[in-house]
């Protein structure tokens, strides 16, 4: 921007003027570039309010670029829970088993031995 349109925007966005109609109180701010707008000018979507269509494609393109994809729909969130909850519960196990083993060899932790006499690991 110029000088003069910089300094010009630099007013309308501490007023909180529509950045198109400088009579116009702003009501909402675009998502992307966060310039203030009235309700005529902005472009209500799915993904939240823009200037116009430049900014809603360079906020889709971000999301794209750096949101996980994610399953769609009930049974693509239970089974990437489910998938989660698997992977957890045999990590866990995993660690358990080192430190019951280690409470045992290294130790000497009756209960630990107990617990390996009972699983049947020498």
């Amino acid at each position: 921007m110029a000088g003069a349109q910089c300094h010009e925007y630099t007013t309308l966005m501490a007023a909180s003027y529509c950045i198109n109609h400088t009579d116009r109180k702003a009501a909402h701010r675009c998502f992307t570039c966060h310039k203030p707008l009235c309700d005529d000018c902005v472009h209500q979507e799915a993904e939240g309010e823009f200037c116009g269509s430049a900014c809603r494609e360079n906020y889709q393109k971000f999301h794209a670029r750096y949101e996980p994809e994610r399953s769609s729909g009930l049974f693509g969130w239970l089974f990437g829970g489910i998938k989660n909850l698997i992977v957890t519960v045999i990590g866990l196990g995993i660690l358990g088993l080192i430190l019951v083993y280690a409470g045992a060899k290294i130790l000497g932790l009756g209960f630990c031995q107990n617990l390996l006499k009972t699983l049947g690991i020498p």
